[in-house]
């Protein structure tokens, strides 16, 4: 899939993007199909949401009535809501929404979704604004349904973290066994085994989970060391399974891991057509030694 269009345009991507719709129009005009959408604020240059769903009329329309809530809404039943009621409250700002359809499985969209996010983050240098947990720096994000907290605008001198920059986006460099895929500087392979794990510091990173010939899983962590003693209970499936890590500042935002992780996980996809083996499946829980 290689991108050499604007996001604005209606070929982003080597897709065929339907006119941008107001969020007024939505109900009326977008059919009840899978498929990807855009959202931008109307006369605006940038996006504020990108996301790929198995019914497009269904999930805008969601976001359109939870965005225009009085009150900031909850975080379901659709988590870009109350980052998009905030832009809207702070700035005064209204919606428009292209969309694509496809008739893809949802795992082959998930890693398209990665994929757009990425061509983005290319263009842009930096993610749309509601996005990897990205949120408004003036306000306190609402808490899901089920806790009913709703999220509200700041005391003066107050910032959320989440409104802090992106992290610079990855550029497409060597194959995913290489020590510095994709400009990172990585560990050198590893067995994926407790003794292993043991060795390994409390430290931010992202991570690959490779065989010889396989890659199997792309994540990140505020904890590397925590998150592989979960991992490693989780049954791989595949024999000498390896890891390697690239380790990031302690004061480095979720967000900016997540946009990382993203970044990782589009270039892989855009080398080999695929995703990671696991990435979109769950693990069974049996131990691996």
């Amino acid at each position: 899939m290689t991108n050499n269009k604007s996001f604005i345009e209606n070929s982003w991507c080597n897709l065929k993007w339907s006119p941008w719709i107001s969020f007024e129009n939505l109900s009326k005009l977008i059919p009840a199909y899978s498929g990807f959408y855009k959202v931008k604020p109307i006369n605006q240059d940038y996006l504020i949401y990108i996301g790929q769903t198995g019914n497009l009329k269904r999930r805008t329309t969601t976001l359109k009535r939870e965005c225009y809530k009085e009150v900031m809404p909850f975080r379901d039943p659709h988590t870009g809501a109350p980052c998009l009621w905030a832009w809207k409250d702070a700035e005064g700002l209204q919606f428009e929404c292209s969309v694509t359809l496809s008739e893809i499985t949802e795992i082959e969209r998930k890693v398209i979704e990665h994929y757009l996010f990425w061509q983005y983050r290319l263009e842009k240098g930096e993610s749309p604004l509601c996005s990897f947990g990205r949120f408004h720096e003036d306000y306190k994000i609402s808490s899901n349904s089920k806790k009913r907290i709703h999220g509200y605008h700041l005391e003066e001198g107050e910032k959320n973290p989440a409104g802090r920059n992106s992290q610079v986006p990855l550029f497409m460099k060597e194959y995913y066994q290489e020590k510095n895929w994709m400009g990172l500087k990585w560990t050198e392979p590893n067995l994926f085994n407790k003794q292993e794990v043991k060795c390994l510091n409390n430290q931010p990173a992202v991570y690959k989970i490779f065989t010889e010939n396989e890659l199997l899983y792309i994540g990140e962590t505020k904890n590397v060391k925590k998150r592989f003693s979960d991992h490693i209970k989780k049954d791989w499936s595949f024999a000498n399974v390896f890891f390697s890590i690239s380790e990031q500042v302690f004061s480095i935002a979720p967000h900016q891991l997540k946009e990382l992780e993203n970044d990782l996980i589009a270039g892989y996809y855009e080398q080999t057509k695929k995703s990671p083996f696991f990435q979109f499946k769950n693990l069974k829980p049996t131990k691996l030694y």
